[in-house]
């Protein structure tokens, strides 16, 4: 914002008044219409699975809305591409921590609010775009980090007073072990986004892209 006020005179001004594009974002306008395919498709829209590398496949997004909707291929929502965000389903489960400790519910909730706001502003500012995902992803992750760790804590005095073997080290092994599977499903999905989005790597840099296919599949 500093930057918007140094360069356009005024914070509030992010540049949409002299973009080159084919999309004048002036004159967009706000349109409920947009919101509800919008925010699925930034959040919950299903990723489509491939046999063949790099194992995504983009989807269009769809809606009935009448007015000009302005998207991207899309390669799946992040609530349910990413696992590592799938933590925010233990958060009605740490109700009581939540309402002691203020500074961490900020600091979880703060960013899964935000996320929403963003994501409802760039549809209607611009458009539902595959690429908007970087303006509110990585706050959002660094929160399902801290609910899990929020988990993990709220359960540690349980299994410390728990007898050994029991039912309570069993979950805590589990929690700790499905964190790891979920940080390294991000890392693979990304992995595969990274070769298959748009306008991808097949066509700038084939090379690349053939020797990391048979990387990845050695078996042909």
């Amino acid at each position: 914002m500093a930057y918007n006020a140094a360069r356009f005179g005024s914070p509030f001004d992010f540049g949409a008044n002299y973009n080159l594009t084919s999309n004048d974002m002036t004159h967009r306008g706000f349109r409920i219409g947009r919101l509800a395919p919008a925010l699925f498709t930034y959040f919950l829209s299903l990723p489509v699975v491939q046999a063949v590398f790099p194992y995504l496949a983009g989807t269009k997004m769809q809606t009935n809305f009448m007015g000009m909707t302005i998207t991207e291929v899309f390669y799946g929502g992040a609530l349910v591409s990413l696992p590592l965000l799938w933590a925010f389903a233990a958060l009605p489960l740490l109700h009581r921590r939540i309402a002691r400790q203020k500074d961490l519910r900020a600091m979880v909730l703060l960013p899964v609010l935000l996320a929403v706001i963003l994501a409802a502003l760039d549809c209607q500012m611009a458009g539902v775009l595959y690429r908007y995902l970087s303006d509110y992803l990585t706050p959002l992750l660094f929160a399902a980090a801290l609910v899990w760790l929020w988990a993990e804590s709220a359960l540690a005095p349980r299994v410390q007073a728990a007898a050994s073997g029991s039912i309570l080290h069993t979950v805590q092994h589990m929690l700790q072990g499905a964190m790891l599977a979920a940080v390294a499903v991000g890392i693979c999905y990304s992995f595969c986004v990274y070769f298959a989005a748009e306008p991808g790597l097949l066509g700038q840099n084939p090379a690349l892209y053939q020797n990391v296919s048979r990387l990845v599949q050695f078996w042909l």
